[in-house]
């Protein structure tokens, strides 16, 4: 009896989790990973004064997580009850509604009445101040979810945001909601509902699957092996299925030579691909910028401020800081971090911080340690790292959509995973890649 075998291509949390299914499936699996580690843009360092993540601190749970994790035997972190609050920054001010009742009037108008299906060509930012109003906008919907896919929102394109949605003529976003969970198959509720994350970080993710995908006696995962022709691969393993789990840009750089990509590639409209670079800043001190207990900040455009959001990290999971009563991580993004160094993204972190310090947590501003917090900084820039949800990327993901069919109808499957295809987020991208399309 010959195994049926899954090639995976790219070590990220996207191919690990693809190499998991495949195996729960009943399949070989073949990974391929261009550098020397995996995990891609998550993981975890270990500071003596508690966790740095990388990137993402946890995720939203749900039940087919919940199965992962308990084939991995890991065990899933709750986080503290007090680390409910999210709140706005506006004018120097922390705010749980950043905007005044006639706006959030407006928006819930907008909300519950106005057709909420996208024009031709409207971006997220028109189409939001559309339906919820300017102030809505500007100080809600894009700190949100702006800061998730971590992109101003004139540069995204609504049906890519919201791929696995489908608006309907006529329909408010109420009515469509309500058609939409009316419609979607009933999922079985998971254990623990929310955010979760692991005791010693998103790295013990990692290494349970690596762990797994080895204890598969017959799978290997082959480290310092990056595919250059996939044309040449591909006729090397073409009774295999091929996942491709690689960054958007790796992604196109290996399939722009292979011939059934480019004889599909002209029919569709795709001009050019537009990255974002992202920095997160992990510091542990003797203060904080938070006044009281609460998850984070989100911060507006046209605060004067180049950071996005704060994340207060002794206040989320038990455990993550030792020594050192506080910790926060500061996250930025933007074009102006091309150019970027760690010495200059820092002197723009220490500004902005005790700027912060002095208008926040007034309690402390006569706190002789107010300004001596850098005991313990980490600084990440992800260059180029997070796809631009713009109409680019949608064209591009019926692009992919069309080779998966074709190459269905051929018999030789290939699928494509990532942060590019359907969502960003670290839930997302687990699920996706728990589907065989």
């Amino acid at each position: 009896m010959i195994t049926k075998k899954t090639i995976i291509i790219g070590g990220g949390i996207s191919g690990l989790v693809s190499a998991y299914s495949a195996i729960q499936s009943g399949s070989t699996v073949i990974l391929y990973e261009k550098s020397n580690q995996l995990g891609g843009l998550i993981g975890t360092k270990y500071s003596e004064n508690g966790l740095v993540e990388q990137a993402a601190n946890g995720f939203l749970n749900s039940s087919s997580i919940e199965k992962l994790t308990k084939d991995l035997n890991l065990k899933l972190l709750k986080p503290e009850s007090s680390s409910k609050k999210r709140r706005f920054f506006r004018n120097n001010k922390l705010h749980s509604l950043p905007i005044s009742i006639f706006a959030l009037l407006r928006g819930i108008f907008g909300f519950c009445f106005i057709n909420s299906e996208p024009n031709l060509d409207e971006n997220m930012q028109e189409w939001s101040q559309r339906i919820f109003g300017k102030d809505f906008t500007e100080f809600i919907i894009e700190p949100a979810i702006g800061g998730i896919y971590s992109t101003e929102l004139e540069l995204m394109y609504v049906p890519s945001v919201f791929s696995k949605f489908k608006f309907y003529n006529g329909k408010s976003l109420l009515r469509n909601l309500l058609f939409h969970f009316k419609n979607k198959k009933k999922e079985i509720k998971p254990n623990l509902r929310g955010l979760v994350s692991f005791q010693n970080g998103m790295q013990e993710l990692i290494k349970g699957l690596h762990t797994y995908i080895l204890n598969n006696s017959k799978s290997k995962i082959h480290l310092n092996s990056k595919i250059s022709n996939l044309n040449h691969f591909l006729e090397s393993n073409k009774n295999n299925e091929i996942r491709i789990c690689t960054s958007l840009f790796e992604t196109i750089e290996l399939i722009k030579e292979w011939e059934l990509a480019k004889e599909i590639f002209p029919k569709y409209d795709i001009c050019s691909f537009s990255y974002q670079t992202i920095c997160t800043i992990t510091q542990f001190g003797m203060n904080t910028i938070f006044p009281y207990k609460a998850f984070g900040i989100l911060f507006p455009r046209n605060q004067n401020l180049f950071v996005k959001g704060v994340l207060a990290n002794h206040c989320i999971f038990k455990g993550r800081v030792k020594n050192l009563p506080y910790s926060e991580t500061w996250i930025y993004s933007g074009d102006w971090l091309n150019d970027a160094t760690e010495t200059s993204v820092k002197e723009i972190f220490v500004k902005e911080r005790n700027f912060l310090l002095s208008k926040l947590n007034k309690l402390r501003n006569n706190d002789p340690n107010r300004k001596i917090f850098l005991h313990d900084i980490h600084i990440k820039i992800w260059k180029n790292a997070f796809p631009i949800y713009n109409k680019n990327l949608y064209n591009f993901n019926n692009f992919l959509d069309e080779i998966e069919f074709i190459c269905e109808q051929k018999g030789n499957p290939i699928r494509f995973y990532g942060n590019y295809r359907n969502g960003i987020g670290i839930r997302s991208l687990i699920e996706n890649a728990m589907i065989s399309r």
